[in-house]
């Protein structure tokens, strides 16, 4: 059988007035909430309908299907990541306390349990495997290495790494984190707690000098 790996992402047809782009938000934090918290095989279309409002035909006209649907939450918390690391500001007393906030929010924009329905619920991740993770590398790489670019110029710290370098080292160590979790299915907050204390740790460990602080 022919591999999916190479499947291009849906194509979503967003509403252009006001009163849609609303509905659309509603749908889709509907969606994301649903998912989240019963999981991709557990929530239908109607109920989604049902708490959003709208309708099925709408639904199938901007997203195309459930599957569909499921990917534009996904994006939608990739995309998130750009939202989150944008505003940061850094004014800790120390580079140490710095580190931290980003980890923590950053951290914040993730789910355990809608990585849970990714990787074993619904066939999305095998289906659109490799686009997804160009969306990674655009949605989550890049502002997160700005991040540090950003770090390294307002608190004069220098690292081993490279911006682009750290930014992958962040986000890949937290891609594994949600594999490791959605697989095994317990544990999932002392498992983030010991993440982040871990990531802190190596990124500390990966700075070479600070000036000024």
């Amino acid at each position: 059988m022919e591999s999916q790996e190479t499947t291009e992402l849906p194509i979503f047809v967003e509403p252009s007035t006001e009163r849609g782009k609303a509905r659309w938000r509603k749908v889709i934090a509907t969606a994301n909430r649903l998912f989240e918290e019963r999981g991709y095989n557990n929530v239908s279309l109607e109920e989604i309908v049902h708490e959003s409002g709208g309708s099925l035909s709408t639904i199938y006209k901007w997203f195309g299907g459930k599957e569909e649907l499921f990917v534009c939450v996904i994006l939608g918390r990739l995309d998130h990541i750009s939202e989150v690391a944008e505003p940061i500001e850094f004014c800790g007393p120390t580079v140490l306390n710095d580190i931290k906030m980003v980890v923590e929010k950053l951290a914040s924009n993730v789910s355990f349990s809608l990585a849970r329905s990714v990787f074993l619920e619904s066939q999305v991740l095998n289906k659109y495997r490799e686009k997804m993770l160009e969306r990674i590398e655009k949605g989550a790489n890049v502002p997160v290495a700005r991040l540090f670019a950003k770090m390294r110029k307002e608190r004069g710290v220098e690292f081993v790494l490279s911006n682009e370098e750290l930014a992958l080292t962040l986000v890949r160590f937290f891609r594994g984190l949600f594999l490791e979790v959605a697989l095994e299915g317990t544990g999932a907050n002392d498992r983030l707690e010991r993440g982040k204390q871990l990531i802190v740790a190596v990124l500390t460990a990966l700075i070479c000098n600070v000036k000024g602080v």
